[in-house]
């Protein structure tokens, strides 16, 4: 198996990208990636591993983040989260009392028929009303339980990937560095030997600063409330927590590299 097959396509001809291996006399092994060219003719040149996992290696170096600004990021995503807990529990415990309003009105309605004061019609009616509302409000009691966490959790993976994704390719597996280099972004396109990313939107946040910052080397003080650019710090952390909130960012997969800390 290959590290990076089926992961990429060709940027002139949209064709996947297929590898081959090749060996040396002396048995070293070489590994190449090309367009299959299965739509047709396609002049793009093949690209060695070696050369792809330096690109990749560049790009991680973009993003990453060290390890006063990640301790510092969590802490932030921490605080706002806990900021979130007294909403959290006024809409639960409104959500609550609506579904246990439906339930009483569902009782109300049985003893209605049970009495025949309404006729079998309108108490099916009624009640599958009642049950579809009970069935919308047990969902949203759910979703409001989970949500919370796992944006957070979500999040500090951001943090932590980035600051340790960079020393966890150089020195992981062939399985870890595929998926670190899935987790990079989409729409993966290999044209001119050049490897072309759609970062994830943290990530490309984190790219930009570090452009305009000289890569986050910065020291815990840079990052007190009312210093000269701790604004742009807060304003970075609140977007890439944002990203998470919104639950179609929640099924992004970000590998769990706590462990390297």
């Amino acid at each position: 198996a290959f590290n990076y097959t089926g992961l990429m396509v060709c940027g002139e001809c949209g064709a996947s990208i297929t590898a081959e291996e090749h060996r040396k006399k002396s048995g070293k092994r070489y590994v190449y990636y090309r367009c299959t060219k299965k739509p047709g003719p396609c002049q793009q040149p093949y690209i060695s591993q070696g050369s792809l996992e330096k690109q990749i290696q560049a790009t991680l170096s973009q993003i990453t983040i060290n390890d006063d600004f990640r301790q510092w990021g969590i802490e932030r995503l921490k605080k706002a989260h806990g900021d979130e807990i007294e909403t959290r529990t006024r809409m639960y415990q409104s959500q609550q009392a609506a579904y246990n309003a439906c339930q009483k009105q569902l009782d109300n309605l049985l003893g209605l028929r049970l009495r025949d004061l309404i006729s079998e019609e309108e108490y099916v009616q009624k009640r599958q009303e009642l049950q579809r509302e009970q069935a919308s409000l047990k969902l949203k009691l759910a979703d409001t339980e989970d949500r919370a966490a796992q944006w957070l959790e979500l999040a500090e993976r951001a943090f932590i990937f980035a600051n340790k994704a960079q020393k966890a390719f150089n020195e992981g597996s062939d399985e870890q560095r595929r998926e670190i280099f899935a987790a990079l972004g989409s729409n993966f396109a290999l044209k001119d030997r050049i490897v072309s990313i759609a970062l994830t939107k943290p990530f490309e946040l984190l790219q930009n600063a570090n452009a305009k910052d000289e890569r986050f080397q910065l020291t815990p003080a840079s990052f007190v409330s009312g210093g000269a650019r701790s604004g742009m710090f807060e304003l970075l952390v609140g977007q890439i927590g944002e990203f998470f909130r919104n639950e179609a960012n929640q099924a992004i997969h970000i590998p769990n590299l706590a462990r390297a800390l």
